[in-house]
């Protein structure tokens, strides 16, 4: 068999050993293995957070040893080229962790998986931290602090929250399905890794700083075809944790009601109070926030 020609399979089921003392993953891995009905992406997402301070003794070896862990059938990853292997593991998630397309670290550079990081171990590349199962239908702030919140206001809170969509591979090959809400970007005269993003109406402000997944695009790509895809979840105006999201390019095509999209990087974002907005110089942008809805990105 070809897992018995492979030397160092041994060793890497148990590259990770230490992890089954942190997480209960056994019975995380037979759900997601056995593809339940009580599969959550949670315990992958989990996984994933955990895994990202770890090192294997080859690189080429962190999918194989991720899909061991969470008990997948890892021969096609076995059999994928290194550089491969990834692209490889993805498809054997019954429903992709969404803490994949948000966290940092360059890309794959094939269509399809232009959304994908290479690699989840630190410090080429981490997973966000976990999504919850609810988020906002669209962009939510609270600016009061959180002493200062209600048993009410929680409570409105989560009426207003909804379900997240499962994300998932189009079977086609063309990309990440995927359901969030986004913000339209508007006003800026060309593509720049650092601005002031302005939300209207709400006028709160934002640092922005991105970084590219891949190569930079054209820089006169067209800023009204720029969004930020985000997580959905309520931003802390008094925090230092502002948007946790990525930037993509809309193609301006609708493939069987996605939008279609092109990742283009990461966006770090930090909440700015009014007496903090002294840009001296930074261009300032328009945001205008959308509901959630489904997308395409590649």
């Amino acid at each position: 068999m070809l897992l018995d020609q492979y030397e160092n399979y041994e060793h890497l089921q148990h590259e990770f050993k230490d992890l089954l003392a942190i997480f209960e993953f056994r019975n995380a891995a037979n759900r997601i293995l056995a593809q339940s009905s009580d599969y959550s992406d949670w315990q992958a997402q989990c996984m994933l957070v955990a895994i990202r301070q770890r090192l294997t003794s080859r690189e080429d070896d962190e999918a194989i040893c991720i899909g061991s862990f969470l008990g997948f059938n890892v021969s096609v990853v076995l059999e994928a080229e290194p550089g491969d292997r990834m692209k490889a593991l993805l498809p054997l998630f019954p429903t992709v962790p969404p803490n994949i397309m948000f966290g940092i670290g360059k890309r794959i550079a094939e269509q399809g998986f232009r959304w994908a990081p290479k690699t989840l171990l630190y410090p080429k590349g981490v997973a966000s931290n976990t999504l919850d199962r609810e988020m906002q239908p669209k962009y939510a702030t609270i600016k009061m602090h959180k002493s200062l919140y209600t048993d009410a206001g929680a409570l409105e809170r989560k009426l207003e929250a909804i379900q997240r969509p499962d994300s998932y591979l189009h079977p086609e090959g063309l990309g990440l399905v995927t359901f969030f809400p986004s913000i339209q970007l508007m006003g800026g005269e060309e593509l720049i890794q650092h601005f002031i993003l302005r939300i209207e109406p709400t006028m709160d402000r934002f640092s922005v700083s991105f970084e590219y997944g891949i190569d930079a695009p054209s820089p006169s790509i067209s800023f009204d075809r720029l969004s930020i895809l985000h997580t959905g979840e309520v931003v802390d105006m008094n925090s230092l944790v502002g948007l946790r999201g990525n930037l993509l390019e809309q193609t301006g095509e609708q493939i069987e009601d996605r939008t279609a999209a092109r990742y283009i990087g990461w966006v770090f974002s930090t909440p700015l109070a009014g007496n903090e907005v002294r840009d001296h110089g930074t261009p300032v942008v328009t945001g205008i926030p959308l509901e959630a809805k489904w997308w395409l990105v590649d």
